[in-house]
């Protein structure tokens, strides 16, 4: 095959083909292959021009997208109401330059969930509201609680959701409602993170933990608890409300994240006391210990007794896990129980044999007033 040569966008002509060929059609040839040249690199600033529209700098085009990228959190984030915005999102930061703002929140957020507790009435969410009545100063705002709390049932305090766990009938309306108060103590939350820790900082810090903890949102009231624990003056925080917050964070340590020695460690540095002579805590090493050893028993007596809410509703993370080893040590040991003394003595308040039936998979059936654990084999006469 023939090389083909081309010299400056040209095709060469080599001279002894040049020889036989006139002058005209030797220029003609040189001109079409002069306009095949332009019309290439035409297309060649075509394109150049076309890919220039787009930016060269690689620091602006990182700039840019940075920028995009913040401008589509913001619309993402953006509250649709007018009020205060999050500190940790980049919107305004009035709460955070105001006290009088700061307290005047706080009372609104208040009102509303006093207002959210009349309309729901349960047992946990009066005994918070007394609670609050005593340590927040807030009196006038609280004391035209409806007292209904009868109205909730155990089995209802035992469930997941935060309806349950605070003892009212689910609702769309009420969820969303809870979830705006949350919502509101977080950004007063962010607002007081870079001030020292003083009276009303703690108000709104043990108010968040007790609610939240009622809720099992862990996200709330555990960076609260480590907060308070790591800055904690003695003329802020009294010992009560010390042992409060490190009870539960001894139990969610034990109960949610299954991480017992992690939970004794807490035990012994925040609730023994300096002599390891301390005993009023006894009984939240009691509820660790028995998980530590799979003592059911124990674990069950202690949850029944159980006067704390907050404390309970912890306490509730670990509900399946204790039934579970319940059921399989049960399953060991008997053939048959009673019925009733199953229900009323062996298991956790507000759970019936149905609840096991229908959570632990178990095997056993009843009969009349007596719950079969596992069939006796007959044995054959030979």
């Amino acid at each position: 095959m023939e090389r083909k040569k081309i010299r400056s966008g040209v095709k060469y002509q080599p001279p002894h083909k040049v020889a036989g060929k006139g002058v005209a059609a030797v220029g003609k040839s040189v001109e079409s292959d002069v306009k095949k040249r332009d019309k290439a690199l035409q297309g060649i600033d075509t394109q150049h021009q076309v890919k220039s529209t787009k930016p060269v700098n690689s620091n602006s085009v990182k700039i840019d997208t940075s920028q995009e990228r913040a401008r589509q959190r913001q619309l993402r984030f953006q509250t649709k109401s007018e009020g205060y915005g999050f500190v940790s999102r980049g919107e305004e930061n009035r709460l955070q330059r105001s006290a009088p703002d700061r307290e005047q929140f706080f009372q609104q957020i208040l009102k509303d969930f006093v207002e959210f507790c009349n309309q729901n009435p349960g047992k946990m969410l009066q005994q918070l509201v007394n609670t609050l009545d005593a340590d927040s100063g807030s009196k006038s705002h609280l004391n035209n609680v409806n007292d209904g709390s009868e109205s909730s049932s155990d089995t209802d305090e035992n469930s997941g959701s935060i309806s349950s766990q605070l003892g009212i009938t689910s609702s769309k309306n009420m969820a969303s409602s809870l979830s705006s108060i949350l919502s509101s103590l977080r950004k007063l939350r962010e607002a007081l993170l870079h001030f020292p820790l003083e009276d009303f900082t703690k108000r709104v810090y043990l108010f968040l933990i007790r609610l939240s903890a009622l809720t099992n949102h862990y996200q709330t009231y555990l960076p609260c608890i480590t907060y308070l624990l790591r800055d904690r003056p003695i003329s802020v925080l009294s010992k009560l409300e010390y042992t409060e917050i490190s009870t539960l964070l001894v139990l969610h340590t034990c109960h949610f994240n299954n991480n017992h020695s992690a939970a004794l460690a807490y035990y012994y540095r925040y609730l023994q006391g300096s002599d390891g002579q301390d005993k009023t805590n006894m009984d939240t090493l009691r509820i660790v210990l028995s998980r530590v050893h799979n003592d059911y028993h124990t674990w069950i007596q202690l949850y029944n007794v159980q006067s704390d809410h907050a404390c309970a509703a912890l306490m509730r993370m670990g509900l399946n896990s204790v039934l579970s080893s319940m059921v399989e040590i049960i399953s060991k040991s008997y053939f048959s129980l009673d019925f009733n003394h199953l229900e009323k003595h062996m298991l956790p308040r507000g759970i019936d044999f149905k609840y096991l039936q229908a959570n632990c998979k178990v095997s056993w059936t009843c009969s009349e007033s007596t719950v079969i654990v596992r069939p006796r084999k007959s044995r054959t006469n030979q």
